[in-house]
């Protein structure tokens, strides 16, 4: 996995609940690199009451100061996890960031609560 230097120092040092399962970690790497992408992709899990606004704030908390502060809710969470690697599937294979998000909404949207996601540009 290519990082440029402060995400793969961050990768380095991260905790070790990142890797509680193959996906999980897949998932936090594809997080780690995808950030723009998964801001505008909403998870299914509940966890906006948790004051989340995307799938990408299952891994990561957001720091005034640029740096990465990874957030533990993805480690146990497989709804998270899924939409996530659901969406990095539909990347790979050449689908708009777009399609993406309607994919992930027609998907996922009737596990639960979604957060409240801004759409991407279309």
């Amino acid at each position: 996995m290519a990082m440029d230097g402060a995400t793969a120092a961050a990768w380095a040092a991260r905790p070790a609940y990142t890797d509680v399962s193959t996906r999980t970690t897949e998932a936090y790497a594809y997080a780690l690199q995808h950030q723009a992408m998964l801001s505008y992709l909403p998870c299914y899990c509940g966890c906006g009451a948790m004051g989340h606004g995307s799938n990408l704030d299952c891994y990561y908390e957001p720091r005034s100061d640029g740096a990465i502060s990874f957030e533990e809710h993805a480690s146990y969470c497989d709804i998270c996890v899924d939409i996530t690697l659901r969406a990095q599937q539909l990347a790979r294979s050449g689908t708009a960031l777009a399609s993406i998000r309607s994919a992930i909404d027609a998907e996922f949207g009737n596990a639960g609560p979604g957060t409240d996601t801004p759409l991407p540009a279309s």
